[in-house]
């Protein structure tokens, strides 16, 4: 062939790669948009989907190249070929943050954590070009062949790729409800509501107040009552910042109204006397805002918009969205942690260009009664006060602001003390079959005496201990640990100390943590309640057999309104067992987002019921199945090993069975 006509060739088939791979790559994105994703079959599916494209890219290859005239360029070509797949998804990842469609084309990594795609495009695609040039091939006809190895190695090929993989995620895939035969009752609504009741009784729950001291005790003692042996607290200290008064006086020389305000937690105290200077609007507070005045010594004013949430955009970004019957097509409302990235950047504009105060006015924020959004609560000490306004007293102090010079005064009194908080680690362990652990895990203190945010996570995975732990240890496939942690509200730092102090024992043999937050009504003030459940995520590492087997038991169990996402979609993990998840160990963990998640008004009738009892059977399956899975399956990534196989047996294989070997 000439060179002319291998250029035309090679350009040829960049091309057609090139195509294929944004068709590939588009394909997870366009179920999101013309499928209610409700389906298990298309959530097994999109949890297996990484390994296709490549399998498919080396069928493809082989069947386009097969009569190149050496198998090391059949090679060649398939590798290139693949490397094209890898490199559009890299490409895609690198440039996400360019606008929303780009990052829906990203979703293919997206769902096997974004992990081995460099590696894919630098082995395959460089590997290819070296396989191309390697020294000694020769541009001759073969015959065709027919020896006993070509057959062998087309029918290997054809039925690793056509019989084998669908075999093994059938096998290793399939819904089968694992909860064995028992005399333990699994956990009922009235025992699991009780729990809640019992950490909600205790009072405002903030890391460092008194109510999270005794609910540390009580834990333990519950843990020790279920009947487990081994139980450990474990402190942690932090910086305690705690409020006093606020308050905000405009005008204050004058009519001074005072409107109804509520404080940004850990920011900056004031005296009792406050803090008095000129208010200056600065639209939504962006760079550019700041820039174009002087705010040295003054007190700004700032929108902080909402951060909308809806069904129809979060399904996009799942492994599958739940929801047979239909019940949220039009279901959408202001994410709860929405206002936060706004705050945490107006709070260092201000700081850095001299302002003594910053007030937000959080938009579209639910009118539900007394004031009281308890956010930030990353527990990071901020040295400027700050206060927020609802809408209806926002407007009306924007209003002033734009239309004459206004006088403010704030009061933030807060006592601060540095290492003066303690947080609590409650957890048990209960013994297995094998050293393996799987963790179950919720956070117990809270903004207030919060029945979602976290005395259900509480009520979930005290039912869940006292289940498995008046088990016989034969029927605990693996050890298994449940754990309180007590630092969420100040940024959960003893998650990271206890990661670190268990760094060589239990983060070591840990198969999964398994956290369980957030079993809420669906109400979104000022609308009354639908009667039925908050939609609720669960977050899960990108192991397909995870993934899988979790969509299993959200479709036995009739799990509705649940979306099942990989870890790294745009909500990242919100969760307590986010930073396990950033540190890189496995997850599976639930939550729910009402727009009242930071406020008083998040009280017991809040809680969903009638989840209680079926969550909790559906995660003592999930628990189950789990133990039914060999570990090594529960530790691998799916995209790794297929780059590994594609490379080391497929392409090999491709390039025997295509090549025609010469006579003897």
């Amino acid at each position: 062939m000439s060179k002319a006509i291998r250029s035309r060739s090679w350009i040829g088939q960049v091309l057609l790669f090139l195509i294929l791979s944004l068709l590939f790559s588009a394909i997870p994105f366009a179920l999101g948009l013309l499928s209610d994703k409700s389906s298990l079959s298309l959530g097994v599916f999109h949890a297996w989907y990484a390994a296709f494209p490549p399998v498919i890219f080396t069928l493809l290859g082989w069947l386009l190249y097969r009569h190149e005239p050496t198998a090391l360029r059949i090679a060649a070509r398939i590798w290139i070929g693949i490397g094209i797949w890898f490199g559009t998804q890299a490409l895609f990842g690198a440039l996400s943050d360019l606008h929303l469609l780009v990052l829906a084309l990203t979703l293919p990594s997206m769902l096997v954590g974004g992990k081995s795609f460099l590696l894919g495009t630098g082995l395959f695609i460089l590997g290819g070009i070296i396989l191309w040039f390697i020294p000694g091939q020769q541009e001759v006809s073969r015959p065709p062949n027919d020896s006993p190895a070509f057959t062998l190695s087309t029918l290997l090929l054809l039925a690793i790729a056509f019989i084998g993989l669908p075999l093994f995620i059938f096998f290793t895939s399939r819904p089968v409800k694992a909860i064995p035969e028992t005399d333990v009752a699994l956990p009922s609504e009235a025992e699991v509501f009780g729990f809640v009741e019992q950490v909600y009784d205790l009072g405002i729950r903030r890391p460092g107040w008194e109510a999270t001291a005794k609910a540390k005790d009580l834990l333990a003692d519950n843990l020790k009552d279920f009947g487990f042996e081994e139980v450990h607290i474990e402190p942690h200290t932090f910086d305690l910042w705690r409020e006093n008064a606020w308050s905000l006086t405009i005008d204050p020389q004058g009519e001074a109204w005072q409107p109804e305000t509520y404080f940004v937690p850990y920011s900056g105290p004031t005296s009792s006397n406050g803090v008095e200077a000129q208010i200056l609007y600065l639209g939504e507070g962006e760079e550019e805002d700041f820039a174009n005045v002087n705010v040295s010594g003054k007190i700004v004013l700032v929108d902080l918009p909402p951060m909308n949430i809806s069904w129809a955009q979060m399904k996009l970004f799942t492994y599958m969205a739940y929801d047979p019957d239909g019940t949220v097509p039009d279901w959408e409302h202001p994410y709860p942690i929405g206002w936060l990235e706004d705050v945490h950047r107006v709070h260092d504009l201000a700081q850095e260009a001299g302002a003594i105060g910053f007030i937000g006015i959080l938009q579209a924020y639910p009118e539900m009664g007394e004031f009281g959004y308890y956010a930030p609560y990353d527990g990071t000490l901020r040295p400027v006060p700050g206060l927020y306004l609802l809408d209806k007293d926002g407007d009306r102090l924007r209003q002033m602001v734009q239309s004459n010079q206004v006088t403010g005064r704030m009061v933030l009194e807060a006592n601060i003390s540095k290492g003066g908080g303690t947080a609590w680690t409650v957890y048990g362990v209960l013994p297995g079959q094998d050293d393996d652990i799987i963790m179950v895990h919720t956070h117990y203190d809270a903004p207030w005496r919060s029945g979602i945010e976290d005395s259900s996570g509480v009520g979930m995975v005290s039912g869940l201990a006292r289940f498995f732990a008046s088990l016989p240890v034969e029927q605990r496939a693996h050890k298994m640990i449940f754990i309180f942690t007590g630092s969420h509200m100040v940024g959960a730092p003893s998650n990271d100390a206890f990661m670190e102090k268990h760094a060589e024992d239990i983060m070591a043999d840990l198969l999964v943590d398994i956290c369980i937050e957030h079993i809420a009504d669906d109400y979104n003030p000022p609308d009354a309640p639908t009667g039925m459940v908050e939609p609720r995520g669960n977050f899960l590492t990108e192991n397909p057999l995870l993934v899988s087997h979790y969509a299993g038991v959200v479709r036995d169990y009739h799990a509705y309104r649940t979306l099942v996402f990989p870890t790294g979609t745009p909500l990242s993990v919100p969760t307590d067992a986010g930073m396990f998840a950033r540190s890189g160990y496995p997850v599976s963990t639930f939550i729910s987002g009402p727009v009242w998640l930071f406020d008083d008004d998040d009280t017991l009738e809040r809680v969903a019921k009638d989840q209680l009892a079926p969550l909790s059977a559906m995660y003592a399956d999930y628990i189950f199945r789990l133990g039914r899975i060999p570990a090594p399956l529960l530790r691998f990534n799916l995209n790794t090993w297929t780059v590994i196989l594609t490379a080391l047996l497929l392409t090999p294989l491709a390039a025997i069975s295509a090549y025609q070997w010469p006579e003897k």
